[in-house]
């Protein structure tokens, strides 16, 4: 199978490579995957960013859909634009990172830990958490209190505050696992989970083991997103114009 993932860090080039390195490390066999950048944002930490890159991402999954893949993994831990992509699409399989993890570490664990950037994005993660119906094992969300653009500028200084901040998880909110909710953090799930001896989940792992199932399910069993209700797909007409019509006001 063939899996893309699309970030938005492309002044990261050497971080996104050691991202899809780590990716490539536990896919399956006869799993291909591909990175593609879109020189848009450096990051999404504010939600009028997801907005504003939505049309350009939407034509970006069509490109990667049209080139073949079985799959796209929106690389943000906010998981941008990930439901108004599956209204948009039906054949390829859209997998945002936050959502795969929480699927995840429920089945892991009765409870489990965020470990964050910023509060800033705390009901973003809310939002996804009710969605997945993970609300109930929520044992907290936990913060580094770093910007997305500041994780890979010292990496002691980061491994410190992530165990700082897994211990009192495990210690005074009795998680039982431990999410890791950037893609920036990818890679050090394993030194974490030696240490604490509890499951870490790397988003971007989860992503892909998740995405690797969605495409078997759907080859094997048929099984895609639902287009009689909530992900019912525009008509195209109407989205050609929304997509590429300027906007006027009339006053």
């Amino acid at each position: 199978m063939r899996i893309a993932y699309l970030d938005f860090i492309y002044d990261e080039q050497e971080m996104l490579e050691d991202i899809v390195k780590e990716m490539r490390r536990c896919a399956g066999e006869g799993t291909q995957i591909d990175y593609v950048c879109m020189e848009k944002v450096s990051s999404l930490d504010y939600i009028a960013y997801e907005t504003l890159v939505l049309p350009e991402l939407i034509k970006a999954v069509g490109e990667i859909e049209g080139r073949g893949y079985d799959a796209v993994i929106i690389g943000c831990c906010l998981d941008p634009c990930v439901t108004a992509l599956r209204e948009v699409y039906k054949d390829i399989v859209i997998v945002g990172p936050f959502e795969a993890a929480t699927s995840i570490a429920k089945s892991l664990g009765r409870t489990f830990s965020v470990i964050a950037t910023r509060p800033k994005a705390k009901e973003q993660y809310m939002e996804t958490i009710h969605r997945t119906g993970c609300g109930s094992a929520l044992a907290s969300i936990r913060y580094l209190n770093l910007r997305v653009s500041e994780l890979q500028e010292n990496e002691e200084r980061l491994h410190s505050r992530m165990s700082d901040e897994i211990g009192q998880a495990i210690k005074k909110d009795f998680a039982d696992v431990i999410l890791l909710a950037c893609t920036m953090e990818t890679g050090q799930y394993r030194s974490l989970q030696e240490k604490f001896n509890v499951p870490i989940i790397d988003t971007t792992v989860a992503a892909l083991k998740y995405a690797e199932m969605m495409v078997s399910a759907k080859d094997m069993c048929g099984w895609t997103v639902s287009k009689s209700g909530t992900y019912e797909t525009p008509p195209r007409e109407d989205l050609d114009k929304f997509m590429n019509k300027e906007m006027k006001l009339r006053w």
